[in-house]
């Protein structure tokens, strides 16, 4: 069994955005501790492709005072504004495969359908899990790869010598991540030729 983890970063096209109407409130807020000066940043937005369901989808929004009662919509024309509007989130990736996985190919099937991808990191382990591969209280991992995602290169492997195994022990089953995760550590225990990688671009 070959288990993919990490996490990628993406974004709405930015493209998706233009010719809807939206709303945009931005408040920044200084605070001091014993580290230092702080600031903290508060968005709240609304998008939809007219301004009478952009008044209706914001009603609540300006009631609980997250938008001011006199924000002005903009229709968004410019990449410009559709920048603000785009925001990047992340989402956690973990995936199971009977067969060696194509790292890349697999990541990028992740990136849902108009949206672009900004970055990423993911490791793959080869487990063997007992007593059966989706209803477990055993697994052992050795690491196989770990890449990482940049726009200007694509998925790469990060490392050439990858070292460390993990034992995880508990009640594992589809739905159920309830286990003690012990790492250890195994010097020179892969350098070999890595697993394939699309290095795709998007």
């Amino acid at each position: 069994m070959y288990v993919v983890e990490g996490q990628i970063t993406i974004r709405r096209n930015l493209q998706e955005f233009i010719g809807q109407f939206g709303v945009f409130h931005s408040v920044q807020q200084s605070y001091d501790d014993f580290e230092g000066e702080h600031t903290t940043s508060e968005v709240h937005m609304a998008v939809a492709s007219s301004e009478r369901l952009l008044s209706l989808t914001t009603r609540g929004m300006r009631r609980s005072g997250q938008i001011p009662e006199n924000a002005v919509p903009e229709q968004i024309t410019s990449l410009e504004q559709a920048e603000k509007y785009a925001q990047a989130q992340n989402k956690v990736v973990s995936l199971t495969r009977h067969f060696l996985p194509n790292l890349g190919v697999l990541l990028d099937a992740q990136v849902p359908e108009n949206t672009e991808l900004l970055g990423g990191v993911a490791s793959l382990w080869k487990e063997r899990r007992a007593p059966t591969p989706y209803v477990y209280l055993v697994a052992r991992g050795r690491l196989l790869a770990e890449v990482e995602y940049t726009p200007e290169e694509g998925w790469l492997h990060t490392s050439h010598e990858l070292e460390g195994m993990r034992i995880k022990k508990g009640i594992m089953a589809p739905g159920i991540k309830r286990y003690n995760q012990k790492v250890q550590v195994e010097k020179g225990f892969y350098n070999r030729p890595l697993p394939p990688l699309k290095n795709s671009l998007r």
